[in-house]
Parts: C-alpha cells; structure tokens; sequence
C-alpha cells in the first residue's frame, strides 16, 4: 500500500513557497500540489471586500479564497489512499528510500540534495521515493483553515521581516497588478494579523525563515518531515 505525506505550506508574500512545492514535486514522482491562489475569487466576486479606506479589494482575506472548493479537492486527493504517519520499515516500497538515506544518517543539506545530478552518489534521483505519496497544499492562509490544516500531517509556516517582503514583492508582477499604497495599507497589516491568528490557534506548527535560500528551507521542509516519520 503506497503510503501518503499530506503536507501545509503557508507564509507571508514571496517566501518562496511555490518553488518549494515545485522542488518536492520533482523530489516525489508521486506527487500532487494544491496552490491556494488557484482558489482565488475572480475580481469581480461579490465574495471580496474593499478597504473601506483606500477601496483596494483584500486579497489577504481567507474570504478572498474559494476555501470549500480547495477542501473538497483536497479531500478527495487524499481520500482514497491509506494515511498514516507511520512508516514501517519492513515496508518494501519504501526500501529505496531507506538505502538512500543510509549515506546521510543524520540530516538533509543543500550540498548533499541539490548536488550535481552526474556526481557518482545523487542524493535525490527519480524513484527514490515510489512508495510515498505527497500531497502538499501551499498558500498565504491554507493553515488558517481549521478543515486544511486537520488534513495536514506537517504544518510548515515560513516568516519574513517587513523590509525583506517589500523589497521581494516590488520586483514581482502580479495579476491584478498591486496598486500603488497596498502593500502598507492592506498586505501587510493583514499578514501580521493572520499570522497573530495562526499562532495564538496553537497548532503544532513549524515555522521556518524566508530570508533563508530556497534550498535551505526545502531542506528544512524534507529534515522536519523525516525527522518526525518511521524512516529511520
């Protein structure tokens, strides 16, 4: 029986969430990601709600989403194959991941994972990983949602600073377009909301820095899952 990671990726603008996703999502053959701006209401939604100030449409709303059409895809992702946290080693789909895993006993760097893929000893190579499938949900607020975050088995949050997200965010395009003023009056007041809301839920939840590199931090995602599942 294949067994099944469901894994909760949140954190603030330009963390860098949807690349991770990408890199698990080559990492697990057997792999599928839900990115919640799919979920977006379209702009003219009656769902949204302006800024009775500046009249910008909040997109950092959990409101702003269509959140039950995400938990019913979710749910039938997840639905037909067996969850469990526990990984039994006499597993035999699992066996290659376990042979793997013997070189580096002890944690996941970016040197050892993103090594050259023609170097004698990959780490991470097509296959490794046939007998687990991954299903990760990433988005700014899919944590916020009680009913996501109870299909997770790892809830990973990655924090930024206010000066590192604007200077990230103002290099980015957007559709629609970010309006001149709504990274201050609304983004990142309802960032830091949002966030307060998460953490005071006390959800077991692991939270990680987007000032570090993309490789780090997918290192950290793979180290956490791993440390806290039977493959050892």
């Amino acid at each position: 029986m294949m067994k099944m990671i469901v894994v909760g990726l949140s954190g603030a603008s330009c963390t860098g969430k949807t690349t991770i996703g990408n890199i698990l999502q080559r990492i697990f053959t057997n792999s599928r990601v839900f990115n919640q701006d799919v979920y977006y209401w379209p702009t003219e939604s009656k769902h949204h709600y302006k800024d009775p100030e500046t009249g910008f449409i909040n997109w950092e709303l959990i409101s702003a989403f269509d959140m039950n059409s995400l938990v019913a895809d979710l749910t039938d992702e997840t639905s037909f194959i067996e969850k469990t946290n526990q990984f039994n080693q006499s597993d035999e789909k699992s066996s290659s991941f376990k042979t793997q895993h013997k070189l580096f006993p002890n944690y996941w760097s970016k040197e050892e994972l993103f090594q050259d893929p023609g170097s004698v000893h990959p780490l991470v190579t097509p296959g490794n990983f046939d007998g687990i499938k991954l299903v990760l949900v990433e988005g700014i607020l899919v944590l916020n949602d009680p009913r996501v975050a109870d299909l997770c088995d790892y809830q990973i949050f990655i924090e930024l600073d206010r000066e590192t997200c604007w200077d990230r965010r103002r290099h980015r395009t957007y559709d629609p377009e970010d309006q001149i003023g709504y990274f201050d009056a609304v983004m990142w007041l309802w960032y830091l909301k949002n966030l307060e809301d998460l953490k005071s839920a006390g959800r077991p939840i692991f939270y990680l820095d987007g000032k570090d590199t993309i490789q780090e931090n997918t290192c950290h995602v793979l180290n956490h899952i791993f440390k806290n599942s039977h493959f050892k």
